[in-house]
């Protein structure tokens, strides 16, 4: 049984600056260079929007966000807060949603409420979707994994969040974007004898 990598990001939240944080303002920095950046969204008071190479970011005056499931999301981000030392933070998230068919999913366990499953509901009710979710804390991450058991298909969604205090130790936490893939890989196979779709 595997599910398919859907979407995956870092999140860091703080104090950024939209009209900084451009595509332009990357390449001289020499941060991201795509062959044609392309601007999703025009530049808005509170953001903008673009994308490039297999990576898609948002940055407004709470967050940055760097969207990829072929790119290291945490590297980009890492390497954006180094350039900016000064800029308040507050958390960085990595988060990872893996999606199959209920076809996929066979024999794991699905989320119950009480003692009912997906299809134990009474009376004629037919839930759109039932969910499962658990928060672990390990030192300085919390874990958040949702099961997400829909009508067709089934999520599996892993937030990793470390709180942190400056733009270094955001951009430490965000390096930690390749080993967290990794640990919601273990956490798929432990929790709900899932793996990963090559």
């Amino acid at each position: 049984m595997a599910l398919k990598l859907e979407e995956c990001n870092t999140l860091v939240r703080g104090n950024f600056n939209p009209y900084i944080v451009t595509p332009e303002w990357l390449a001289q920095q020499e941060l991201w260079q795509p062959k044609k950046p392309e601007i999703m969204l025009a530049a808005l008071a509170s953001g903008i929007q673009f994308r490039g190479d297999d990576a898609e970011w948002a940055v407004d005056n709470d967050r940055l966000l760097i969207s990829s499931e072929t790119v290291d999301c945490g590297d980009l981000a890492a390497n954006v807060l180094r350039s900016l030392p000064h800029t308040p933070v507050r958390a960085v998230g990595t988060n990872f949603t893996f999606v199959g068919g209920k076809e996929e999913w066979g024999t794991s366990p699905v989320p119950r409420l009480g003692n009912r499953g997906p299809d134990d509901f009474p009376n004629g009710l037919c839930p759109e979707q039932v969910r499962w979710t658990a928060t672990i804390t390990d030192g300085q991450v919390r874990t958040e994994i949702s099961v997400v058991f829909g009508e067709k298909d089934v999520a599996v969604r892993f937030n990793f969040h470390r709180p942190v205090s400056d733009a270094t130790a955001a951009a430490l936490a965000a390096e930690q974007f390749v080993s967290d893939k990794r640990r919601a890989g273990e956490l798929l196979k432990e929790f709900v004898d899932q793996e990963i779709q090559a």
